[in-house]
């Protein structure tokens, strides 16, 4: 049996030496000095150049004349283009196209199981009363969210005499024709558009309906909207439907076939 003397014999054993506050100072190092120093009592007396100033302020006013509030920010951006290069600028710029004649609005003959896709189909620029149609919408998000729970409607209404054969025109309150419901992912996605295919036909059709080979007589007017980019909850006046002030609403017109 090992004694404990043994074991304390065998022990390593320390000396340290006993320093003072001075001595250890020494030899541990003190705080390095702050390489800043505190700040003046007193706040430091400036000048400002009034004409930079004023040169400053103008070019802020002209950066924040040219923030887009739903671009640029992170939300959505929905748009049915009213006409090819449609960016969504409501009212339409000068020299705009008609936007009577939307390019993302499209009916294609023959009924929704007749029609699959959009592919190879031939929209219709003229439509008969009473044949089906197959509607087909393209939405667009240029915006820097997904538009997620958006909700498609697409109506329409037709230009009728509202007293027969007396010749004067105006347009019937608009009918829903269908709905769609979709996602739609953010801008820098390759899918930030999606033709949605309407589930009913369309088989247009108005009493006292205007047949004028000459003008259109049929219209459907589609309308966007998701809870983080909401469209009106009314379509505008009869005969614009807020086409012209809403990127949200477009519209196609189809002349009699």
């Amino acid at each position: 049996m090992t004694s404990s003397a043994g074991q304390d014999a065998g022990s390593e054993q320390f000396n340290h030496p006993q320093l003072t506050p001075e001595q250890d100072a020494v030899q541990r190092g003190g705080d390095p000095v702050p390489p800043h120093h505190d700040a003046a009592p007193t706040a430091p007396i400036y000048n400002s150049d009034a004409t930079r100033r004023s040169a400053l302020d103008a070019a802020l006013s002209s950066i924040r004349g040219q923030l887009r509030y739903r671009q640029d920010l992170l939300l959505p951006y929905l748009l049915i283009r009213s006409f090819p290069g449609d960016h969504g600028i409501r009212p339409f710029p000068q020299n705009s196209p008609s936007w009577e004649f939307s390019p993302d609005v499209m009916a294609v003959p023959g009924t929704p199981g007749q029609v699959q896709t959009l592919s190879g189909a031939t929209p219709a620029s003229s439509v008969a009363d009473g044949q089906p149609y197959t509607v087909f919408v393209r939405v667009w998000n240029l915006g820097l969210l997904s538009a997620i729970g958006a909700t498609l409607n697409v109506y329409a209404t037709y230009a009728i005499s509202p007293v027969a054969d007396q010749g004067f025109m105006t347009w019937s309150p608009v009918s829903l024709v269908g709905q769609g419901f979709f996602d739609l992912p953010d801008c820098y996605s390759p899918d930030c558009r999606t033709v949605l295919k309407l589930q009913m036909p369309w088989v247009p059709h108005a009493d006292n309906a205007i047949m004028d080979p000459n003008h259109p007589w049929a219209w459907l007017v589609a309308r966007v909207s998701c809870f983080a980019d909401v469209a009106p909850d009314q379509l505008g006046k009869l005969g614009d439907w807020g086409v012209t002030a809403d990127r949200h609403v477009a519209v196609a017109s189809f002349a009699p076939a």
